[in-house]
């Protein structure tokens, strides 16, 4: 609880020229709660607590908000049915439904024909793309993942290998968050052994981190994760894996320059959970909170 609401004080004053009130690292509940409070007090707002997987967290920092006016608005979402049925009324809930086929097949065909197709499947590959955006049941993390995982992938026969792999993988699936990670787990596998450890690396980080540039090629040269590629320095290789995993849409663009050139990126949530359980799996990292006697890991994620 005491991270949600110092993160919350925080975000508060994140585009302000004031600064962030000090003393809020060292403050325990009772002091976070007061002083959110008291910032709110006088304030019109709109927060978003994104993402609550329990109602017990929501029920812990709800009396925290001053007394919801007109202008005073809280919005919390969630992946889970039974949470969301306890945070809101029926009339205050809204579900959102997985994107209409049409959209689907648009947003899909944005990403891997984006280039030199704008965005048009070619005929000898429209069999296999419209069975594989069926399969992604209109959620869009899995469509926009497939897509990325098939940007780099031309031939009539990777497409139909792909699609036989994601048949198998969904065959027993018993959920959508199911579905998401599977098809989340085949873009995994299907990355070339080079950007595998380099991806497994940004799962270490704490949720929602913005990975810098800088700080993240320095840290897979520093693992040894980089390969020599000619006349080419190991940061401009690195570099390169950064954007493969972005094109591949493993990695989101957080920040930019005025150039353009990328400053930071950052993890879907979803993504991570499901790359931290590969993670785990692989021994390549071990988070402390899941440390265990066993453990083989040879990293450890201290967040």
């Amino acid at each position: 609880m005491d991270d949600i609401l110092r993160r919350i004080i925080k975000e508060l004053f994140h585009e302000k020229k004031d600064g962030i009130p000090q003393g809020i690292d060292g403050m325990d509940s009772r002091g976070l709660a007061e002083k959110l409070h008291e910032i709110l007090e006088t304030k019109r707002y709109l927060i978003v607590v994104d993402d609550v997987w329990k109602e017990r967290v929501w029920s812990a920092i709800k009396y925290v908000f001053p007394d919801s006016t007109s202008n005073r608005r809280i919005m919390s979402t969630t992946r889970d049915d039974e949470t969301a049925s306890s945070l809101a009324s029926s009339n205050h809930f809204l579900k959102i439904e997985p994107l209409k086929y049409e959209m689907a097949w648009k947003l899909f065909c944005s990403i891997p024909f984006r280039n030199d197709l704008e965005g048009i499947c070619p005929q000898e590959l429209w069999d296999s793309a419209r069975a594989i955006v069926d399969r992604c049941g209109g959620l869009s993390l899995a469509i926009v993942t497939l897509g990325g995982l098939l940007y780099s992938k031309h031939s009539v026969e990777e497409w139909r290998r792909t699609l036989e792999s994601l048949n198998w993988l969904l065959n027993n699936e018993n959920s959508l968050i199911e579905r998401v990670s599977n098809i989340l787990m085949l873009s995994f596998y299907d990355l070339p052994h080079y950007l595998k450890n380099c991806f497994l690396y940004c799962s270490a980080f704490p949720e929602d981190y913005l990975i810098k540039r800088k700080k993240i090629i320095r840290l897979w040269v520093a693992e040894g994760f980089v390969e020599e590629r000619g006349e080419r320095t190991m940061e401009e290789v690195a570099e390169e894996y950064l954007h493969k995993l972005i094109l591949k849409n493993m990695l989101i663009v957080a920040d930019t320059n005025n150039w353009g050139r990328l400053r930071a990126c950052h993890m879907h949530d979803i993504v991570r959970e499901v790359v931290i359980s590969i993670s785990k799996k692989q021994n390549f990292c071990m988070r402390l909170e899941t440390r265990s006697p066993s453990c083989k890991s040879s990293r450890l994620s201290i967040n």
